[in-house]
Protein backbone atom coordinates (compact mmCIF):
# COMPACT_ATOMS: atom_id res chain seq x y z
CA UNK A 1 0.00 0.00 0.00
CA UNK A 2 1.12 3.24 -1.24
CA UNK A 3 1.46 6.16 1.53
CA UNK A 4 2.38 10.09 1.35
CA UNK A 5 5.72 10.68 2.77
CA UNK A 6 4.43 13.39 4.73
CA UNK A 7 2.26 11.07 6.60
CA UNK A 8 5.64 8.74 7.05
CA UNK A 9 7.16 11.67 8.21
CA UNK A 10 4.58 12.59 10.85
CA UNK A 11 5.63 9.04 11.63
CA UNK A 12 9.17 8.92 12.10
CA UNK A 13 9.81 10.77 15.13
CA UNK A 14 7.34 8.52 17.34
CA UNK A 15 8.76 5.34 15.30
CA UNK A 16 12.81 6.44 16.12
CA UNK A 17 11.58 6.84 19.91
CA UNK A 18 9.64 3.14 19.49
CA UNK A 19 6.34 4.73 20.56
CA UNK A 20 4.21 3.55 17.63
CA UNK A 21 1.84 0.13 17.36
CA UNK A 22 3.04 -3.01 15.91
CA UNK A 23 0.95 -1.94 12.55
CA UNK A 24 2.18 1.49 12.20
CA UNK A 25 5.53 0.36 12.73
CA UNK A 26 5.14 -2.08 10.11
CA UNK A 27 3.76 0.64 7.33
CA UNK A 28 7.07 2.39 8.14
CA UNK A 29 9.62 0.14 7.83
CA UNK A 30 8.07 -1.16 4.49
CA UNK A 31 7.86 2.92 3.23
CA UNK A 32 11.33 3.65 4.04
CA UNK A 33 12.66 0.41 2.59
CA UNK A 34 11.21 1.79 -1.21
CA UNK A 35 11.85 5.51 -0.33
CA UNK A 36 15.30 7.03 -0.18
CA UNK A 37 13.92 10.49 1.25
CA UNK A 38 12.32 8.65 4.16
CA UNK A 39 15.36 6.88 5.07
CA UNK A 40 17.64 9.64 4.65
CA UNK A 41 15.15 11.94 6.79
CA UNK A 42 14.84 8.56 9.83
CA UNK A 43 19.22 8.70 10.07
CA UNK A 44 18.17 12.38 10.61
CA UNK A 45 15.69 11.88 13.23
CA UNK A 46 17.90 9.69 14.90
CA UNK A 47 20.76 11.77 15.00
CA UNK A 48 18.82 14.66 16.41
CA UNK A 49 17.86 12.32 19.17
CA UNK A 50 21.02 11.80 19.69
CA UNK A 51 22.38 15.29 20.10
CA UNK A 52 19.31 15.90 22.34
CA UNK A 53 20.83 13.31 25.09
CA UNK A 54 23.95 15.01 24.34
CA UNK A 55 25.90 12.10 22.54
CA UNK A 56 26.38 13.64 18.93
CA UNK A 57 28.22 16.62 17.66
CA UNK A 58 26.37 19.67 16.29
CA UNK A 59 24.44 19.47 13.27
CA UNK A 60 25.42 21.35 10.16
CA UNK A 61 22.72 23.33 8.55
CA UNK A 62 22.11 22.13 4.84
CA UNK A 63 19.83 22.26 2.14
CA UNK A 64 16.57 20.89 2.88
CA UNK A 65 16.24 19.57 -0.81
CA UNK A 66 18.62 17.27 -0.07
CA UNK A 67 16.90 15.37 2.82
CA UNK A 68 18.60 17.20 5.57
CA UNK A 69 17.03 18.52 8.23
CA UNK A 70 17.32 22.63 8.59
CA UNK A 71 16.84 24.65 11.53
CA UNK A 72 12.56 24.96 11.83
CA UNK A 73 12.82 20.99 11.50
CA UNK A 74 14.97 20.93 13.91
CA UNK A 75 13.59 22.72 16.34
CA UNK A 76 9.73 20.77 15.59
CA UNK A 77 11.54 17.37 16.48
CA UNK A 78 13.10 18.63 19.60
CA UNK A 79 9.74 19.99 20.52
CA UNK A 80 8.16 16.30 19.67
CA UNK A 81 10.14 14.87 21.61
CA UNK A 82 9.27 17.01 24.62
CA UNK A 83 6.18 16.27 24.21
CA UNK A 84 6.92 12.50 24.08
CA UNK A 85 9.30 12.44 27.28
CA UNK A 86 6.77 14.66 29.15
CA UNK A 87 3.90 12.35 28.21
CA UNK A 88 5.61 9.39 29.41
CA UNK A 89 6.85 11.02 32.48
CA UNK A 90 3.16 11.76 33.62
CA UNK A 91 1.92 8.61 32.81
CA UNK A 92 4.33 7.05 35.19
CA UNK A 93 3.73 9.50 38.31
CA UNK A 94 -0.35 8.95 37.61
CA UNK A 95 0.32 5.07 38.04
CA UNK A 96 2.69 5.28 40.59
CA UNK A 97 -0.02 7.71 42.47
CA UNK A 98 -2.72 4.84 41.90
CA UNK A 99 -0.24 2.55 43.27
CA UNK A 100 0.09 4.37 46.32
CA UNK A 101 -3.29 5.32 46.78
CA UNK A 102 -4.08 1.46 46.42
CA UNK A 103 -1.69 0.01 49.03
CA UNK A 104 -2.79 2.72 51.12
CA UNK A 105 -6.59 1.63 51.04
CA UNK A 106 -6.20 -1.91 51.13
CA UNK A 107 -3.86 -1.47 54.11
CA UNK A 108 -6.62 0.57 55.97
CA UNK A 109 -9.40 -2.08 54.75
CA UNK A 110 -7.44 -4.74 56.33
CA UNK A 111 -6.28 -3.30 59.33
CA UNK A 112 -9.58 -0.79 60.12
CA UNK A 113 -12.48 -2.24 58.19
CA UNK A 114 -14.12 -3.21 61.86
CA UNK A 115 -16.52 -6.25 62.38
CA UNK A 116 -18.47 -6.72 65.95
CA UNK A 117 -17.83 -9.90 67.20
CA UNK A 118 -20.53 -11.57 68.95
CA UNK A 119 -19.82 -12.32 72.64
CA UNK A 120 -20.30 -16.27 72.27
CA UNK A 121 -17.93 -16.10 69.12
CA UNK A 122 -14.74 -14.22 71.96
CA UNK A 123 -13.68 -16.23 74.42
CA UNK A 124 -13.65 -14.81 76.82
CA UNK A 125 -12.97 -16.15 80.40
CA UNK A 126 -11.98 -14.75 83.72
CA UNK A 127 -9.80 -15.84 85.85
CA UNK A 128 -8.45 -14.28 89.22
CA UNK A 129 -10.11 -10.62 88.15
CA UNK A 130 -7.87 -11.11 84.50
CA UNK A 131 -10.14 -11.19 81.64
CA UNK A 132 -8.81 -13.06 78.79
CA UNK A 133 -9.25 -14.52 75.21
CA UNK A 134 -7.47 -17.37 73.29
CA UNK A 135 -9.10 -15.22 70.07
CA UNK A 136 -7.77 -12.66 68.08
CA UNK A 137 -9.24 -9.21 67.76
CA UNK A 138 -8.33 -5.96 66.23
CA UNK A 139 -9.78 -3.63 69.07
CA UNK A 140 -11.81 -3.31 71.97
CA UNK A 141 -14.18 -0.45 72.79
CA UNK A 142 -15.30 0.35 75.89
CA UNK A 143 -17.60 2.98 77.64
CA UNK A 144 -17.82 3.51 81.50
CA UNK A 145 -20.32 4.76 83.60
CA UNK A 146 -22.18 5.43 87.06
CA UNK A 147 -25.16 3.45 87.60
CA UNK A 148 -26.71 2.83 90.91
CA UNK A 149 -23.89 3.29 92.87
CA UNK A 150 -21.38 1.52 91.07
CA UNK A 151 -18.78 1.83 88.59
CA UNK A 152 -19.64 -0.43 85.09
CA UNK A 153 -18.31 -0.99 81.89
CA UNK A 154 -19.68 -1.77 78.48
CA UNK A 155 -17.20 -3.45 76.15
CA UNK A 156 -17.45 -4.91 72.36
CA UNK A 157 -14.67 -6.70 70.76
CA UNK A 158 -14.05 -6.16 67.12
CA UNK A 159 -11.95 -7.94 64.35
CA UNK A 160 -10.39 -7.13 61.14
CA UNK A 161 -9.35 -9.46 58.06
CA UNK A 162 -5.87 -9.19 59.55
CA UNK A 163 -7.12 -9.61 62.61
CA UNK A 164 -9.45 -12.89 61.16
CA UNK A 165 -6.50 -14.31 59.19
CA UNK A 166 -3.30 -13.59 61.62
CA UNK A 167 -1.98 -16.71 63.20
CA UNK A 168 -3.48 -17.16 66.79
CA UNK A 169 -1.54 -15.61 69.51
CA UNK A 170 -2.19 -17.72 71.92
CA UNK A 171 -3.89 -16.32 75.73
CA UNK A 172 -4.57 -12.46 75.65
CA UNK A 173 -5.12 -10.62 78.79
CA UNK A 174 -6.97 -7.40 78.02
CA UNK A 175 -8.13 -5.99 81.65
CA UNK A 176 -6.57 -6.58 84.71
CA UNK A 177 -9.45 -6.08 87.19
CA UNK A 178 -7.50 -6.38 89.89
CA UNK A 179 -5.57 -2.87 89.39
CA UNK A 180 -7.19 0.31 90.42
CA UNK A 181 -10.09 1.86 87.80
CA UNK A 182 -9.55 5.34 88.28
CA UNK A 183 -9.34 8.08 90.68
CA UNK A 184 -11.07 11.20 92.07
CA UNK A 185 -9.81 14.10 94.59
CA UNK A 186 -12.44 14.19 97.14
CA UNK A 187 -13.76 17.94 99.08
CA UNK A 188 -10.63 17.30 101.40
CA UNK A 189 -8.04 16.97 98.64
CA UNK A 190 -7.85 13.51 99.17
CA UNK A 191 -6.97 11.44 96.42
CA UNK A 192 -9.89 8.08 96.15
CA UNK A 193 -9.36 5.00 94.41
CA UNK A 194 -12.22 3.88 92.51
CA UNK A 195 -12.75 0.54 91.21
CA UNK A 196 -15.36 -0.66 88.08
CA UNK A 197 -17.46 -3.25 89.42
CA UNK A 198 -19.11 -4.88 86.81
CA UNK A 199 -18.79 -5.25 83.53
CA UNK A 200 -21.35 -5.89 80.02
CA UNK A 201 -20.67 -7.32 76.99
CA UNK A 202 -22.86 -5.40 74.36
CA UNK A 203 -25.00 -7.00 72.07
CA UNK A 204 -24.61 -5.59 68.33
CA UNK A 205 -28.20 -4.30 67.93
CA UNK A 206 -27.23 -2.27 70.82
CA UNK A 207 -24.03 -0.59 70.22
CA UNK A 208 -25.01 2.45 68.31
CA UNK A 209 -26.77 3.73 71.47
CA UNK A 210 -23.20 4.35 73.42
CA UNK A 211 -21.88 8.22 72.43
CA UNK A 212 -18.50 7.04 71.09
CA UNK A 213 -19.66 4.21 68.62
CA UNK A 214 -20.67 4.44 65.68
CA UNK A 215 -22.26 2.12 63.88
CA UNK A 216 -21.62 -0.57 61.64
CA UNK A 217 -18.16 0.53 61.21
CA UNK A 218 -17.80 0.70 65.05
CA UNK A 219 -15.31 3.49 64.56
CA UNK A 220 -14.47 5.71 68.19
CA UNK A 221 -15.83 9.40 67.04
CA UNK A 222 -14.16 10.74 70.46
CA UNK A 223 -17.45 11.89 71.82
CA UNK A 224 -16.55 9.94 75.43
CA UNK A 225 -17.97 13.06 77.21
CA UNK A 226 -21.60 12.47 76.24
CA UNK A 227 -22.88 11.15 79.45
CA UNK A 228 -25.91 8.61 79.30
CA UNK A 229 -28.97 9.19 81.21
CA UNK A 230 -30.30 6.40 83.87
CA UNK A 231 -32.92 4.86 81.45
CA UNK A 232 -30.41 4.73 78.94
CA UNK A 233 -27.70 3.21 81.10
CA UNK A 234 -30.92 0.52 82.47
CA UNK A 235 -31.55 -0.47 78.90
CA UNK A 236 -27.81 -1.21 78.17
CA UNK A 237 -27.52 -3.19 81.06
CA UNK A 238 -31.32 -5.25 80.54
CA UNK A 239 -29.85 -5.96 76.96
CA UNK A 240 -26.21 -6.68 77.77
CA UNK A 241 -24.64 -10.01 78.99
CA UNK A 242 -22.56 -9.57 82.46
CA UNK A 243 -19.13 -10.80 81.69
CA UNK A 244 -17.56 -10.07 84.93
CA UNK A 245 -18.43 -8.88 88.47
CA UNK A 246 -16.64 -7.87 91.73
Amino acid sequence: MKINCNVIKDLIPQYVDGALSAESKELVTEHIGECESCKAYIKEVEMTYAELDGSADDFRETDSSEGIIVQGELAALKKIKRKINFKRTLAVLITAGFAVVAVFAGYLYINEHLSYIPYEKTGIVSTNNILSTPNNYQMLLAYSCEYEGENIEFMILCSSPASRNEKPKGVIEFADMNKEYGESVDENGEILTEKLSKIYYLPKEAINKLPFIYSPKYMLLGNTDEILNKGEIKTLVEQSTLIWER
